[in-house]
């Protein structure tokens, strides 16, 4: 595993996180 490759597994690790909080939030507030 190179670097570059680590980076883009942490970032995509990160939005999908942020996309989820934000889903999760959003469906809590309706």
């Amino acid at each position: 595993m190179t670097v570059l490759d680590a980076v883009f597994l942490t970032t995509m690790v990160v939005t999908l996180g942020y996309l989820l909080v934000v889903m999760l939030r959003d469906g809590r507030e309706r």
